[in-house]
């Protein structure tokens, strides 16, 4: 495969169509923190389900579970395959200006080669990973942006790889690679809103969806709040602003996280749900959109 592949993007190259991938960034709504692992897990419980869920449109066997609300935007990051030296793999970014390359089966499974330990798992040579912001000057604006170049990176990988995986394996492995090798504490939202997109309510399933034994982490019950549609009517009651300062998402999740282990904290973390489902409660009894699981 490696070597047809970097034959293939040769020529992609020369015809100035190379593959990529663009990946959007999100802002969160009511829930914010509940996807993030270890809240997730802390607050999830066995509900009882009804034996057809489809049925209930406003699913209120899920009332009980963390949830959160995700909204997509169009501010992202563009992901490009490039040929490379043959055996040999590499990342870049053109917004925080670096590069880094090794031997797949010999990338060391360190902070900074988060991107490459993705590629490599895919069995991908000879090729390069160049990363750029949609948007320049905005790198680091607490908007996921490093939750988004991940999930690309695993979108194009799975897509020059065959698509070995399906698109929840596609959000654990993306989630779990950025947090298990150091890079942000991070959830699954962030990177289901990369692969399914929208203004979207997902109920959270750590331990997968009951009943379904091929499920596991990264899935969720999704239903879209607000169809492409209304994007517009949406649009006129938002606005985002960028100070130009840079901010760590991972520190905030750092402090949330440490707040989880208190009593009075789990307490205002609880509250949460209740701002979610008031939130989702008007949108769903509109639209009665049927809910997706993975």
């Amino acid at each position: 495969m490696n070597e047809s592949l970097h034959k293939s993007l040769k020529e992609a190259q020369k015809a100035v169509k190379l593959p990529a991938v663009t990946a959007y960034n999100r802002i969160d709504g009511p829930g914010s923190s509940l996807d993030l692992r270890e809240f997730q897990q802390t607050f999830w419980s066995l509900p009882k389900i009804p034996k057809n869920p489809e049925t209930d449109p406003v699913a209120a066997w899920t009332r009980q579970l963390p949830r959160t609300v995700g909204i997509t935007i169009n501010v992202g990051t563009r992901v490009e395959a490039r040929p490379f030296k043959p055996g040999l793999i590499a990342a870049s970014s053109y917004d925080f200006k670096w590069e880094v390359s090794g031997q797949p089966g010999l990338i060391p499974a360190t902070k900074q080669n988060w991107l490459l330990k993705i590629m490599d798992l895919f069995g991908l040579s000879g090729v390069k990973f160049a990363l750029r912001n949609t948007h320049p000057g905005l790198a680091s604006s607490g908007l996921g942006g490093s939750a988004t170049a991940t999930t690309a990176v695993c979108l194009l990988a799975n897509e020059l790889a065959g698509r070995p995986f399906g698109p929840t394996q596609l959000v654990a492995l993306a989630s779990r690679m950025e947090q298990d090798l150091g890079v942000s504490i991070t959830g699954t939202q962030e990177q289901s809103n990369v692969v399914f997109g929208g203004v979207t309510d997902y109920v959270w399933f750590p331990w997968g969806l009951p009943g379904r034994a091929e499920s596991g982490y990264g899935c969720s019950l999704r239903n879209e709040l607000i169809p492409e549609k209304d994007y517009p009517e949406l649009e006129q009651f938002m606005a985002i602003f960028h100070t130009g300062h840079t901010r760590a998402s991972t520190d905030v999740n750092a402090v949330w996280t440490k707040k989880l282990a208190t009593k009075a904290g789990h307490a205002i973390y609880q509250r949460k749900f209740e701002l979610a489902r008031a939130f989702v409660h008007q949108p769903r009894q509109m639209h009665c959109t049927r809910a997706v699981a993975n």
